[in-house]
Parts: C-alpha cells; sequence; structure tokens
C-alpha cells in the first residue's frame, strides 16, 4: 500500500477533491490510516490546516511542523484511572481532539503548532455501557460530563513522552448533623457517621444513570443533578433513598462486601416478601435498603406513599418481628445476607 502522499500535495487534493466533488466528497475514500483503514472524505471535511488533515486522517507522523504537544491522565481523586472512556477535549484555537482513554486514563497525545491551553473535556458514555445498581425511581441514561479545565497546556517539553495528571475533583461532603438524626433512627451507633460522605460525582462516571446513586465503598456518590446539601430538607422519597443508600454503608462496615455483591446485580429486582417466618439476614443486599427504607418511611415518616412496597403499609408489627434480631443487636454481622448460620437464605444467594 502506499504511503499518504507530500502534506502539500495532499492539502491541495483534498481542497480540490472537496469543491469539484460537492456531497459526494464524503463518501468516497481519500487516503487511508497510518493502520491501513480507509479514510472517508466526512473524516477530513472539516480540517482547517494540513496538520488537522493528517491527525483526523490517523496520519499523525506524517506532520511536522506540530512542536508542542501533551498526554493527559484523567483520575479520581482517590487515583483511580478514568480508564476505557470517549473523551472530546477542545483547545483555546478551536481544535478538538477525540479518542478513548487507556487502561491509565490516558489520552491520546495532542499536538499544535504553538503553546495552546487545554480548555474543556467531555467524556461520553458508550453505546454498550450497562446501568449500574439503584433505588432511585425511573432511572435514565448516563449522560456526557463537561468539565474546564485550568493550566492544562500543549509544551514544548519533553516531547512525544510528558503525561499531565489531571484529578476529577469528586466535591465530597459530610454528613449534616439532620443525616445522622435521620440515619439513628435505624442505626443508632452502628455506624461510624464520621466516615461516610456523600459525593456529588458519579462513581462509576459514565456507566451511572443520572437517577441514580451507588455506594460500594462506604461513601454515596450521587449524579450532580441528584446530589443534595441535606437530605433531611428534601421531600420523604428523597429521604427513603438516603435511608436505602446507608443500608449499604451498614452493611459495607460490616466488612460485606457491598461493591463485589452489587456488580451481580445489576438491574435486578429489589422487591421483597415480607414474612414473619423470616429474618434481615434472609433477604439480598438491596432488599434489605428497601426493606429497612420502608421501615423507616413507615414508622418515622407515617408516609406510606414513600415506600416502595405499600402493600405491606400496614404491616409495621412483621416489619418489627423481621428486624428483631437487627434490634436486639444492630453491630452483629449475623443481620447481613446470608449472616444467621442458623438458616438457610430464603430470597437470594448472598
Amino acid at each position: 500500500m502506499s504511503s499518504a502522499p507530500p502534506r502539500a500535495t495532499f492539502v491541495k487534493l483534498v481542497a480540490h477533491q472537496k469543491s469539484s466533488l460537492g456531497a459526494r466528497f464524503d463518501s468516497m475514500i481519500v487516503t487511508f490510516s497510518a493502520d491501513g483503514q480507509p479514510v472517508l472524505g466526512a473524516t477530513l471535511r472539516n480540517a482547517t490546516s494540513g496538520c488537522e488533515l493528517h491527525r483526523l486522517a490517523g496520519q499523525p507522523d506524517e506532520c511536522w511542523c506540530c512542536g508542542y504537544d501533551e498526554q493527559l491522565e484523567f483520575v479520581s481523586q482517590a487515583n483511580a484511572p478514568l480508564a476505557h472512556a470517549d473523551y472530546r477535549l477542545t483547545l483555546s484555537n478551536g481544535e478538538t481532539w477525540t479518542g478513548t482513554t487507556d487502561a491509565k486514563g490516558r489520552t491520546g497525545r495532542v499536538a499544535s503548532k504553538r503553546e495552546e491551553q487545554i480548555t474543556m473535556v467531555e467524556f461520553f458514555p458508550q453505546e454498550d455501557s450497562l446501568p449500574c445498581c439503584f433505588a432511585a425511581p425511573v432511572p435514565v441514561a448516563p449522560t456526557a460530563i463537561i468539565l474546564e479545565l485550568q493550566d492544562v497546556k500543549t509544551t514544548d517539553k519533553d516531547i512525544d513522552t510528558s503525561v499531565k495528571q489531571v484529578k476529577i475533583d469528586s466535591m465530597a461532603r459530610p454528613l449534616t448533623q439532620a443525616e445522622i438524626n435521620m440515619a439513628w433512627m435505624i442505626f443508632e451507633d452502628a455506624v461510624d457517621y464520621s466516615k461516610v460522605k456523600i459525593h456529588k460525582r458519579p462513581y462509576l462516571w459514565l456507566l451511572q444513570p443520572k437517577n441514580t446513586a451507588m455506594t460500594p465503598n462506604g461513601e454515596m456518590y450521587f449524579h450532580e443533578s441528584r446530589f443534595l446539601d441535606d437530605f433531611s430538607n428534601a421531600d420523604n422519597t428523597e429521604r427513603h433513598w438516603f435511608i436505602h443508600e446507608m443500608v449499604h454503608i451498614w452493611q459495607y462496615q460490616l466488612k460485606y462486601p457491598v461493591a463485589m455483591r452489587g456488580a451481580f446485580r445489576i438491574g435486578l429486582d429489589y422487591k421483597y416478601v415480607l414474612s414473619s417466618e423470616r429474618k434481615l439476614a434472609d433477604y439480598n443486599m438491596e432488599a434489605q435498603g428497601d426493606l429497612l427504607a420502608d421501615y423507616y418511611a413507615l414508622k418515622y415518616l407515617k408516609d406510606s406513599s414513600a415506600m416502595r412496597q405499600e402493600q405491606y403499609a400496614n404491616d409495621q408489627a412483621v416489619y418489627e418481628e423481621v428486624l428483631n434480631d437487627f434490634f436486639i443487636n444492630r453491630k452483629s454481622e449475623k443481620n447481613l445476607p446470608g449472616g444467621n448460620i442458623e438458616r438457610t437464605p430464603l430470597v437470594d444467594i448472598p
């Protein structure tokens, strides 16, 4: 296969083809990328320079005039990489660079003729991304995440090797005293409330739909649109949601593998069957969350409409039978899913 034509010739060729072919230019093969893939005219139509033509064509080595570059590495505040995420970077000169981050959260190299600020990054959900576990009603698809960048630019130092790490702020807050008071009604001192944080960013980023929360590691992660400064000031449905997520924190602090178990329950129904013949340990991780949150709505909020399973609105006494062992010792691991070794779990394999 022949190599790409010289840059000046290539630029003139593309310009001539666009002018003479009109709309047909978009569907024709203009050149081939460095790895041998055909490049259609539609890919090159909006290029404004020879460098951009070669970049869009997947021929970065054909351009020698870009003396500045940079590679970005996106990580969380805990240094977890934002891996395998589709992105678009915008430069101060108006150029955009797209791609998919690697396992380390790194972009491809971004090049420019002169120093340019990298002003913005957009991350996009992949079409085959799976929804995460959720407790809020009516989940919706994950949306793009848009972040403005500060002090990130292309550089003429360490060309082809430099890496700029960009940490994403999770914007976490501790529990308010009013939220602690809410949770105390259910868990009393079985939870170390000082360790709990509520994040204003998704845990799974683009895999986490808007109307969901995740609590895999003893901290809550909400999409920015569902984050609240204080859940105690919210309506009863939101308070119910808060208690459901607090159940996962209680489970996590008792050493239950919330993240691992949750990974195998994506999209499952959280319904439970309330029966005086069962104990809290007989219910799976998510069913425990809804059962305790429903009990909270019934007993303390006096609002059966906030329950996920309103058919049990007249069964407070049955809830208290099911939760009897929990009330005796809220710190006991025997209350976790499958934790009562004298009983066989009736609902799910924990």
